[in-house]
């Protein structure tokens, strides 16, 4: 009897959890939160051959028999191994330095965001994962290679790096309350912290020496949108919707401007406008939650969309680590 694409899909994912246990961790799965990705060669080996086996396999199923929500699992299974095909040739693991930072920062992080297990259960994984960075680092520093790794690309990492180290030491064990739980927290956030040091040294030096391309190129990306996004026209045409939608929105932004201030240079007229703000990180993260809760409300009041039981809404600091490659919020 053939496998039913529901137990394909399951195993699909009990795999996809293996190769990125922080993944597992972040949508919940049990498991694999003492673990962190491998990036020897031979891990990154094994993953291409599971990329296009899996590929292969979702791929071949016909939409016959297939219910619609089973379509669109395929489908986006198989946008998602495509985007992996394509960007394989860029190697982004030799290229930028967040493939060996984001694991082990966010892996620890995530553990205590949700909180979905006792705070004993969350401290031992943190130990292990923290005890994991060394050795992701070695990777890191075994791989990259500075005729492709883009300057962009390294400065975002030192100052992620130099947050890690912070975040590590010092802000991890506070996360736990019992006294024998931060000991252990803090010994192994010790061990990753001298690691995050010694790798921001290695990037200060790599630095030195970067000269790769942060772009991907038309080809690639025109390939991505294509067949990842599943949009239906690629760079060049996206480009042209881009230079389109911008013209709008600056004759629009001049209208504005004109009933505003009577002027159309709108450029000039936020730059006024940007004066008014909150004149701290603490005073504007108030101000994102005012407004943020206003606009929640207004959704609420008008009826715009369902609110489910136990549903809440918070904004609060990101991680230290998160803040030199995020410029925005980001939404868990």
């Amino acid at each position: 009897m053939a496998e039913s694409i529901d137990a394909l899909i399951d195993r699909y994912l009990v795999e996809r959890w293996r190769e990125y246990p922080v993944a597992a961790t972040s949508v919940g799965v049990d498991g694999y939160d003492d673990k962190l990705t491998d990036y020897s060669l031979e891990a990154i080996e094994r993953r291409h051959s599971l990329e296009d086996t899996w590929l292969s396999r979702f791929a071949a199923i016909a939409d016959n028999g297939l219910s619609l929500d089973q379509q669109i699992d395929r489908d986006l299974i198989v946008s998602t191994l495509r985007g992996m095909q394509i960007m394989r040739d860029w190697e982004v693991w030799k290229r930028d330095p967040a493939t060996y930072l984001g694991p082990g920062l966010t892996g620890v992080f995530v553990l205590f965001l949700h909180r979905i297990r006792p705070e004993r259960e969350l401290a031992d994984a943190a130990v292990a994962r923290l005890r994991a960075v060394p050795g992701l680092l070695e990777q890191g520093k075994a791989h990259l290679d500075p005729a492709l790794a883009s300057p962009i690309f390294i400065e975002r990492a030192i100052g992620q790096c130099r947050a890690g180290i912070i975040y590590a030491r010092t802000l991890v064990p506070a996360e736990v309350s019992d006294p024998d739980d931060r000991a252990r927290l803090a010994e192994a956030g010790e061990l990753a912290a001298r690691a995050y040091e010694d790798f921001l040294d290695f990037l200060t030096k790599l630095l030195a020496d970067a000269s790769g391309p942060f772009a991907i190129g038309e080809e690639r990306y025109s390939a991505l949108l294509l067949e990842k996004e599943k949009l239906s026209y690629g760079a060049h045409e996206m480009r042209e919707r881009g230079r389109a939608a911008f013209a709008d929105i600056d004759a629009d932004m001049a209208r504005r401007a004109n009933d505003l201030k009577g002027t159309k240079d709108w450029r000039a007229v936020l730059e006024e406008l940007h004066s008014d703000h909150p004149a701290t990180p603490d005073a504007m993260r108030d101000a994102y939650e005012e407004w943020t809760m206003r606009a929640r409300q207004f959704t609420v009041d008008r009826g715009l969309v369902t609110m489910p039981d136990g549903e809440q809404c918070l904004v609060q600091p990101s991680p230290p680590f998160q803040r030199p490659v995020l410029a925005v919020a980001s939404y868990n």
